[in-house]
């Protein structure tokens, strides 16, 4: 299966400084400082007062803490900067928060739902992006605000509310921040989604789910027939990594980049997760299709996932669901889209092997952006053609 470009860029960072680094040899290779002028280095808050003034978010800047630093470190000496809590990573994040005060900034300054759904989003702030969304006419903020409350930082403040009660603890802030949460999403709806996006088919794909996990069979019967009457399939994938990568000055370092950028995506991935493609799958399969009406939902439903989503998941789940219900074949069949996979992995292959990845980092990053303007699958057709 193709991993998607944001989650590839995630999973080579953890390949480079996570768990499958190799272990750090011992002592520290000659090429690395010693580690008090890596700390200095990292927590130094300024240029010398001579220099030309940094941009706020070069205020930490250091070209020898760079990944990609010229002459490069050696594989032995990523290893041993890349241990837990070593100088490197505090550097790292030290870039990354720099970067995400700049970013949040930036966005703030667009003055749009979007963009300040988006910095909620980067804050954690659950229930400010169900307040922006309580009362925006902005179909995608919409959308994406009811994700969030559906999603993990929604169950995680209900989550410290209820331990801090069940300790007797439960302080004002906290309450306070519980009760926002609730009221602001209580307050959000699939239905309004639908009446702000009337093309796109993702609230019925989650009314779908629910109405499943609910044994409606009603229910599932609506949702099928307004999937089918959709236009378009938009998973937002990734969408805040998209709208952090607008506003990401040029020279922002790869390091401080990439470990904001992992976080964002990281969040996209959460709320993508929730789309319930499969839902529409196992609605269609077995003796449901012994029913005309429900056939006739569910070969609308095939040729929506297959031919006018824009992911590529989504479109192979509508090929299967096509061959399955004897339909036709389009372009792409199963076999096509198995060879845009293969074609989109060779992409990065040759590059992983290299003791260092900073051109596939930076590769990953500009097919991030591509695919959060145009969505996954014209991501690809741009990249490689129609298969």
């Amino acid at each position: 299966m193709l991993v998607p470009a944001g989650a590839a860029l995630a999973a080579l960072l953890m390949w480079r400084f996570g768990a499958h680094a190799p272990p750090a040899p011992d002592p520290v290779p000659s090429d690395v400082p010693p580690p008090a002028v890596l700390a200095a280095r990292a927590s130094a808050v300024a240029p010398p007062s001579s220099a030309p003034a940094r941009p706020a978010y070069l205020r930490h800047y250091d070209p020898a803490m760079e990944l990609c630093r010229q002459p490069p470190l050696s594989a032995e000496s990523e290893a041993a900067l890349a241990k837990p809590g070593s100088a490197m990573e505090r550097y790292m994040q030290v870039q990354a928060d720099d970067l995400k005060a700049y970013v949040i900034d930036a966005l703030l300054a667009r003055g749009d739902d979007q963009s300040r759904v988006a910095v909620a989003m980067l804050r954690g702030d659950v229930a400010g992006v169900a307040e922006i969304a309580r009362r925006t006419d902005d179909g995608m903020a919409y959308g994406m605000a009811w994700q969030v409350c559906q999603g993990r930082g929604a169950q995680a403040v209900m989550r410290r509310a209820a331990a801090a009660a069940d300790a007797a603890e439960l302080d004002a802030e906290v309450e306070q921040e519980r009760a926002a949460t609730a009221s602001n999403c209580d307050a959000l709806s699939l239905e309004r989604w639908a009446q702000l996006q009337p093309d796109d088919a993702a609230p019925w794909l989650h009314q779908l789910d629910a109405a499943r996990r609910a044994n409606d069979e009603g229910a599932v019967a609506q949702a099928l027939y307004r999937l089918g009457q959709a236009r378009e399939l938009r998973s937002r994938w990734p969408w805040l990594g998209g709208q952090v990568m607008a506003v990401l000055p040029d020279d922002a370092p790869l390091g401080g980049r990439m470990q904001l950028l992992t976080d964002a995506i990281g969040r996209d991935a959460a709320l993508v997760a929730g789309l319930g493609v499969s839902a529409a799958s196992k609605s269609c399969e077995g003796a449901a299709l012994q029913d005309g009406n429900r056939r006739q939902q569910c070969e609308r439903v095939a040729e929506l996932l297959r031919g006018r989503s824009d992911r590529l998941l989504d479109r192979t789940v509508g090929a299967r669901m096509g061959e399955r219900l004897g339909l036709p074949p389009i372009q792409p069949d199963l076999a096509a889209i198995k060879a845009m996979q293969e074609r989109h992995a060779d992409r990065y292959g040759a590059r992983l092997d290299k003791p260092t990845a900073c051109d596939a980092l930076r590769l990953m990053e500009e097919d991030g952006a591509e695919v959060a303007r145009l969505g996954e699958w014209e991501a690809l057709v741009s990249r490689f053609g129609k298969p």
